[in-house]
């Protein structure tokens, strides 16, 4: 009964921020979301129907994307980010975005974790309307029916993107961060998407169900630009924010304003 009460009050605020944000009506079949010459059709969203997988148990539910949900992950996001860019680890990144949360990432999430596995998308033909170069990190949590506590999820998902991504920057050096490169970049590829300068928004999303032997959270976070390699995760400047031609966040000081024009499409460094 809990699981079904929270899977309803799921469900509409998704459909409140779906309609918000006008995607609705956004054929992810159409040519305008097609890759490699407009013969691939989109990887996720086209003819996806909304509901969860087969593969999903009965009662599989979304968390709720409330304020409080998008405060977790931007919140969470930028506090890394402002750590990194401050200079104390690697060298001080000349320019890292301040992340902004963006609807239709956040919807493209929802699809992910509607498949109740840890399945990266391909990225081959893997874009938006506005971003052609996404990239994304997804976590999971297990808890066993005895210990599980819907009150500590938030709380978890902080900890788990601390353990599991950000502290993947021990595996990380400055020829890394410089040039994103293999072999090294498995061990530090959850890090590197967090951190990457140029990306200036994100969305994500979280899916709850139970199986035979407990329960699980899958949530995942889509991201408007890609790690390429061989270029730069970040690039470095004589201080943090150096090349900040907006001047600093308020809240995150090592970080650009959110006044900052990035365009995470572009290839160039």
């Amino acid at each position: 009964m809990l699981l079904t009460y929270y899977g309803v009050l799921g469900l509409l605020y998704t459909v409140a921020a779906v309609v918000e944000a006008g995607l609705a009506d956004v054929d992810y079949c159409s040519p305008a979301y097609m890759c490699s010459g407009r013969r691939e059709s989109h990887v996720l969203a086209c003819n996806h129907t909304g509901a969860f997988d087969k593969r999903c148990p009965p009662h599989a539910e979304l968390l709720p994307i409330t304020a409080e949900f998008k405060k977790l992950f931007l919140g969470v996001h930028n506090m890394y980010r402002n750590e990194i860019a401050k200079g104390l680890v690697f060298e001080p990144a000349a320019a890292m975005a301040t992340l902004e949360w963006d609807d239709e990432l956040s919807y493209f999430a929802e699809f992910n974790v509607k498949q109740c596995g840890i399945i990266y998308e391909d990225q081959k033909c893997f874009t938006t309307a506005r971003y052609n170069t996404l990239d994304q990190n997804i976590g999971w949590l297990f808890y066993t029916k005895s210990r599980f506590n819907r009150t500590n999820i938030y709380n978890d998902i902080k900890e788990h993107i601390r353990v599991y991504w950000y502290e993947q920057y021990k595996h990380c050096t400055q020829k890394e961060i410089d040039s994103y490169h293999p072999p090294q970049f498995e061990l530090i590829l959850h890090f590197g998407k967090m951190v990457m300068d140029r990306n200036n928004r994100v969305g994500c999303a979280a899916s709850l169900y139970e199986t035979e032997h407990g329960f699980n959270v899958l949530f995942t976070c889509n991201y408007a630009r890609r790690l390429f390699c061989y270029k730069p995760i970040f690039r470095a400047g004589a201080y943090p924010g150096s090349h900040c031609r907006t001047g600093m966040n308020p809240i995150y000081p090592f970080l650009c304003s959110s006044k900052e024009d990035f365009n995470p499409n572009e290839y160039r460094v």
